[in-house]
């Protein structure tokens, strides 16, 4: 993987770019008495609570082959909750959300997190090694120490959020999966 497939940007200054954006469109959708509804600026209006969720203390825990974690807080600014149904990453060739569950022979379990990821309106969501996470299957390339990971969410809404996480060395989280639960993926 070469460094310009990963994002440097910090998150804020994509929320500063996102509110901008929005801001704009706001102020060219101040007719809209004479506009259809279904123009491009209305749909752009209807998006904008996306832009308000952020990823807090984002970290990717390093490693050299197969699959990794991306931790940190979401966190909504906005007035309504976003969900997050599916996720991408150059660095990866599958992201999927994952929660951590009882399961049948009473052992704690990892699975894709059906539904999505919903950040509440005004408040946070947790992403934490042994609970709920971003699971990047099939690396592409070591990620190392120090390196910016981009993961990119698609919302229920149509939109999509970007967030950049940071490669930490961790020593937790030695995860194993079963087939179905995406031992596949770990090539």
């Amino acid at each position: 993987m070469t460094s310009s497939s990963r994002s440097r940007r910090p998150v804020v200054q994509l929320a500063v770019g996102g509110m901008a954006l929005a801001l704009a469109l706001v102020g060219c959708g101040a007719d809209t008495a004479t506009k259809d509804p279904s123009a491009p600026a209305a749909q752009a209006d209807a998006a904008t609570p996306e832009v308000s969720v952020a990823l807090a203390d984002g970290w990717v825990k390093a490693a050299d082959t197969g699959m990794t974690g991306v931790f940190g807080t979401l966190t909504n600014r906005g007035d309504e909750d976003v969900t997050l149904v599916a996720a991408s990453s150059p660095v990866a060739r599958t992201v999927e959300m994952h929660e951590t569950v009882m399961g049948a022979d009473g052992a704690m379990v990892m699975q894709e997190k059906a539904g999505g990821i919903v950040v509440p309106a005004g408040g946070e969501y947790e992403l934490r090694p042994g609970g709920d996470h971003i699971m990047l299957l099939g690396l592409d390339a070591p990620v190392t120490v120090g390196d910016d990971v981009t993961v990119t969410f698609e919302t229920a809404g149509g939109g999509t959020i970007e967030i950049t996480a940071n490669g930490r060395e961790f020593s937790g989280a030695e995860e194993s999966y079963t087939p179905g639960n995406g031992a596949e993926d770990d090539g």
